[in-house]
């Protein structure tokens, strides 16, 4: 997972997690951005947007963050950014705004694969809240259209952004978060607390559901050493894993419904989400076909440790090769529209023996943490139109 920050001096800084084991594997610091950021915000992995405290916005470019970092800047806009935050969800920016209390949303059209946003490209301003949100003390993303707040009052706070002048709130809980300086997510229901200079790690089994009570503290991350003033992690790149399985997309990117909707015409499943998403292993195996034809387009089909095969079409880019080992959760490649595609979508198919299975059980066991059902054992009939 991709971390970028900011000191009190305006030098950017560049941290990777590993999410499954939860350990810190990469810390850089580069060059002084000019400004000391009032918020910050990932893009994707090589996009940050920043702005200062006379409310200009900054598009900051990064050129390299491998061992070391460098970046260019870009200005966008010189005045109006007077957010406290700002966060972005994969499709949308939000922000709060101190003077008026609301709580903002804009259209960015920009894709996982590093498209840089203009200006232009940040349009369509709404007001989602009209008051309230002026004193959040941190926001994120952890969905699509789904936020996380701290309060001055100490308040875990979550919001369900539905349009304008709609939201939905929820209090995941009523005290003892007051301590964060900074909330992050990157996907699957983790996220992470900085509270003065120590990360923490949380696991959140549902982010969508508005409850507290499935949040549960992971691990420390480090004790010290987390000086930054403000704090962003790249959305879309963890994914969730149970054991020896993993969901293909993150769950930011496709919620519970997405993975229980029924095919159109054959046992499947079609996961709808924009182009360039992150599309990982079901299951970890060999990689035993990459292909570019067809209906499938640019597909990748891996023979499970399960003694599973596993399909996966329609992607814009593929990040692994034909004979190669995966492990389950490890990227293969980003959606896409390719092949027989009418929309942007990532296609799922499970066969055992040859025969097409339904694979929306084993993808919501996978889903809701629950022991995973064999490959064998799911349903060929009811999960596709022809047989409802």
């Amino acid at each position: 997972m991709n971390i970028y920050g900011s000191l009190s001096d305006g030098r950017l800084t560049f941290g990777q997690i590993n999410a499954n084991t939860q350990t810190r594997t990469k810390v850089l610091t580069g060059a002084n951005l000019g400004f000391a950021p009032k918020t910050l915000t990932t893009l994707n992995y090589n996009t940050v947007l920043a702005t200062t405290t006379g409310g200009a916005l900054y598009r900051v470019d990064i050129g390299t963050n491998n061992t070391s970092l460098s970046f260019t800047k870009t200005l966008l806009s010189s005045q109006g950014w007077t957010h406290s935050h700002l966060t972005y969800d994969g499709n949308y920016l939000y922000g709060n705004v101190p003077a008026t209390g609301e709580l903002l949303r804009y259209t960015v059209t920009v894709n996982g694969n590093g498209t840089k946003p203009a200006a232009a490209n940040i349009t369509t301003r709404v007001v989602i809240g009209a008051s309230g949100f002026g004193s959040l003390r941190t926001l994120t993303a952890t969905a699509p259209k789904t936020l996380m707040a701290t309060s001055t009052a100490g308040e875990l706070i979550s919001y369900k952004a539905n349009g304008a002048n709609s939201y939905t709130r929820h209090t995941l809980s009523p005290s003892t978060w007051g301590g964060m300086k900074n909330l992050l997510s990157a996907g699957s229901g983790i996220f992470y607390g900085q509270n003065a200079t120590a990360l923490y790690a949380y696991r959140d089994a549902n982010p969508t559901d508005g409850s507290g009570a499935d949040i549960s503290a992971s691990k420390t991350i480090d004790a010290s050493g987390w000086t930054q003033t403000k704090l962003s992690a790249q959305h879309n790149t963890v994914t969730c894993a149970n054991g020896n399985y993993a969901l293909p997309l993150p769950t930011s990117a496709a919620d519970r419904s997405d993975y229980a909707a029924d095919h159109h015409d054959h046992p499947g499943s079609d996961l709808f989400v924009p182009i360039g998403t992150k599309v990982a292993a079901i299951n970890g195996g060999k990689v035993v076909g990459v292909i570019n034809s067809g209906e499938c387009g640019r597909g990748v089909f891996i023979r499970g440790n399960d003694g599973a095969d596993y399909g996966y079409c329609h992607f814009n880019s593929i990040t692994i090769a034909n004979g190669a080992t995966v492990t389950a959760g490890q990227q293969i490649g980003w959606s896409g529209i390719s092949g027989g595609a009418n929309n942007p979508h990532l296609h799922v198919q499970i066969k055992t023996s040859g025969t097409n299975r339904c694979p929306q059980a084993l993808l919501l066991a996978i889903y809701d943490n629950r022991p995973v059902p064999a490959p064998t054992s799911l349903a060929t009939t009811g999960c596709y139109f022809a047989t409802r």
